[in-house]
């Protein structure tokens, strides 16, 4: 971890402090750029606090620092981005939003916020760091061209956000050390996002399979 920066005595500055404030305002100014003709602004801002609050109470934080009671990094994780995205679920039906278009800006942001929260905590996190940039850049390729996949037919939202929480699977894996409980969680996010792709690409799995494996002519 990085030293302290400043120490003014009953508050000290450091490096992962200034990057979880960078990551605060990262967040929120790429959700409200990504979705502010669409959405009322300051509903925007008020969705990325709820999000906030719902990564920290999800990931247990909160009874780290009081209870000295912490989660492992990948339950923590896990619980993290769950209550996050049942966040998203409840604010989409409360307020009749689109609950993939804003998964497609909130998988991206996920990754980019955990970038600056690896930089900021110290050097020995830097595999994780090159995990999620390489998660961001993906998520990025996959936004210009995914309406023009030929097996994508529905041409439908959540397909950025879809593949940026598969690739939550390969950071667990990471910071997991690439032990087993990292390939058990890399097998849920890929598993779990190629389903919801597949569902979402209005794809039919009998026209499918019978593509794959034609009947015999009698």
């Amino acid at each position: 971890m990085w030293p302290v920066i400043a120490d003014l005595g009953l508050v000290k500055i450091t490096a992962w402090g200034v990057g979880l404030a960078i990551s605060f305002v990262l967040g929120s100014f790429i959700l409200w750029r990504r979705l502010r003709d669409d959405y009322d602004e300051e509903r925007l801002l008020s969705l990325w606090l709820w999000l906030v609050v719902a990564a920290w109470l999800g990931s247990g934080t909160w009874a780290c620092g009081w209870f000295n009671v912490c989660l492992p990094p990948l339950a923590a994780i896990d619980g993290a981005l769950i209550l996050s995205v049942l966040t998203l679920g409840w604010w989409s039906r409360k307020y009749g939003w689109n609950f993939w278009e804003l998964v497609d800006v909130f998988g991206p942001i996920s990754l980019a916020v955990t970038i600056l929260a690896t930089i900021a905590w110290g050097p020995t996190l830097w595999l994780t760091t090159l995990s999620a940039t390489l998660g961001v850049i993906l998520a990025t390729l996959v936004r210009s061209i995914y309406r023009d996949l030929r097996w994508y037919t529905s041409g439908r939202t959540g397909f950025v956000g879809l593949v940026a929480l598969g690739w939550w699977g390969v950071v667990q894996l990471v910071i997991a050390n690439f032990d087993v409980w990292g390939l058990y969680s890399l097998g849920w996010f890929v598993t779990t996002a190629t389903v919801l792709l597949y569902l979402r690409a209005g794809r039919k799995i009998n026209n499918d399979w019978s593509r794959l494996w034609p009947r015999k002519k009698m």
